[in-house]
Order: C-alpha cells, then structure tokens, then sequence
C-alpha cells in the first residue's frame, strides 16, 4: 500500500473492522504464497470476519486461514452449511473443502474489492462500501460503486 502512496494504517483502522473491505497486493512481501490462492492479476484477498465462531479459531490458530466464497461461480451466496455442501459436495465429501458449521448467516451484502497491486487503487468489484466512504482514506480511488 505504501508503494502506491497510501497509508496502510488509516486503511485498516477505518475499514478492517468489518467484513466489507478487502485488499489486494503483490510483489515480494507473497512470495510465500502458493500462485494457486492469487488472483488472477497475483494478489490475494484479505479480510477480518466478524463471525465469532471464525474469529476464536484464527486466534487459536494464530495465522491467518484462506478461503474462497463458499459460493460456485453464478450461484447466490451460501449462508449454511447445507447450502455449501449442495454446491461442493464432492469436495466436501473427498475433504478438499472442510466446513465449520457456523449456523446460518444473516444476509449481507458483497464485499468492495480494491485493487493496490497496480500505480493507483481502483474497485474491481463494487459491495458494500460507497466510492465516497473509500474515497475519505484513498482520494485518488479509480471506480466508482
């Protein structure tokens, strides 16, 4: 983030918080990780969950977990486990997907994905927070929601 002028800090503390704000970067500070879980520009997406339950394991496991959404491409998102494992069965039951059962989630909406791997973060999927919102810690922000 600094490569591109911003200030980390003033980023997470204003939309880490929540569930709705996600970052990608690159570059050497992910050379540890697999090109498998990069996007398809080499970023990768990070988030902090609100979910207790999610919230407790990362903690107990002290490092960060990577997952995709539990949704297959074009399908609404899942909120139950039932509903994972209608669209993953054959992962699920071969255990390439593994499921802590969380109960239902309420619904939400999608998540703003920012861009900072390029010379200027831009929006590369529109979600829950407003152009302006992200335009008070990142003024020169490309895309509009």
């Amino acid at each position: 983030l600094k490569a591109i002028g911003l200030n980390p800090e003033s980023i997470l503390a204003n939309f880490f918080v929540n569930d709705n704000f996600r970052l990608m970067d690159s570059g050497a500070q992910l050379e540890f990780v697999p090109e498998r879980l990069r996007g398809p520009e080499g970023g990768i997406a990070v988030r902090w969950t609100p979910h207790p339950g999610l919230q407790r394991l990362i903690g107990a496991l002290g490092d960060p977990i990577t997952s995709t959404s539990a949704n297959l491409p074009g399908q609404p998102p899942a909120v139950s486990s039932g509903e994972i494992v209608a669209q993953w069965g054959a992962e699920v039951a071969r255990g390439t997907i593994r499921l802590l059962d969380g109960g239902r989630l309420p619904p939400s909406p999608a998540s703003t994905v920012v861009d900072c791997t390029g010379r200027v973060a831009r929006v590369i999927r529109p979600g829950a927070l407003s152009a302006a919102t992200l335009r008070e810690s990142v003024p020169d922000l490309v895309g509009d929601l």
